[in-house]
């Protein structure tokens, strides 16, 4: 009896011992572990802690004491490697977006390949004010003039009239003009179309879409696309009646 005794009180012993070592490693680790660039020397604390929590729960002495040490451990390695995670898809995510990301006109991305004289026009669908929904791809065959504007600049306000001109000239002889205006309301618009008088298709890019997807930067840019769906010319600033009439000349069938 003494000597069963003596074995319990040892096992009693080594569990008491394993399980306040695994919760003393475990804490440790764990609040070490979220120190800075300190955190990665805790690689071995949270291992011990948990081979001492695994020891301590075999036993029937302070089992919870050796879990909670097991937990910290666990906590202190999962709080370090998951950090590590997130920062490794910042970094990707970052990478991803410097790099300009996927090239998809129709899901609203950006084309980080710039549209140049001579490239197939870029496709896209918007609606008009009339409620009209205009998809470049349904012209081919005709020539498009692609406009793209804004009610606040002044080269538009003594452009357009010309435009609607011109518009009413050709537009029996093949050539589609599209007034693309950059983010601005639908009330806006509405009442610039209203006193000049305009008569073509007149859309908002609403998300900058389109845009981007032509590199737009000064409004307004003029884009002459021919019958074949080729860009002939980009050009920026306001034209002549006259300048507009030579381009539309130009790009007909």
């Amino acid at each position: 009896m003494e000597a069963q005794n003596r074995e319990t009180i040892i096992i009693q012993n080594q569990s008491n011992g394993a399980a306040t070592t695994a919760l003393v490693l475990g804490i440790i680790g764990f609040i070490v572990g979220l120190i800075p660039y300190l955190g990665w020397f805790m690689a071995p604390v949270w291992l011990l802690a948990v081979i001492f929590g695994l020891i301590g729960m075999r036993k029937k002495y302070k089992r919870g004491t050796a879990i909670i040490g097991l937990i910290f451990g666990l906590l202190g390695a999962a709080y370090k490697i998951g950090f590590w995670i997130v920062a490794a898809g910042g970094i990707l995510a970052a990478s991803y977006t410097l790099s300009g990301g996927t090239d998809d006109a129709d899901s609203g991305t950006v084309n980080s390949t710039e549209v140049k004289v001579g490239d197939v026009a870029p496709d896209f669908t918007l609606t008009d004010i009339d409620g009209n929904q205009h998809r470049l791809s349904d012209y081919n065959g005709k020539a498009v003039y692609l406009y793209f504007w804004g009610t606040w600049a002044a080269p538009s306000k003594s452009e357009m009239p010309d435009l609607n001109k011109q518009y009413h000239q050709f537009k029996d002889q093949g050539v589609q003009v599209f007034a693309v205006n950059i983010g601005q309301s639908e009330s806006a618009v509405n009442e610039f179309a209203s006193n000049y008088k305009l008569d073509f298709p007149i859309m908002i890019d609403t998300g900058r879409e389109v845009m981007d997807l032509y590199n737009i930067v000064p409004l307004p840019t003029t884009v002459l696309i021919n019958p074949d769906g080729i860009i002939v010319d980009i050009v920026t600033g306001q034209l002549t009646e006259k300048t507009i009439k030579e381009h539309m000349n130009e790009i007909k069938p």
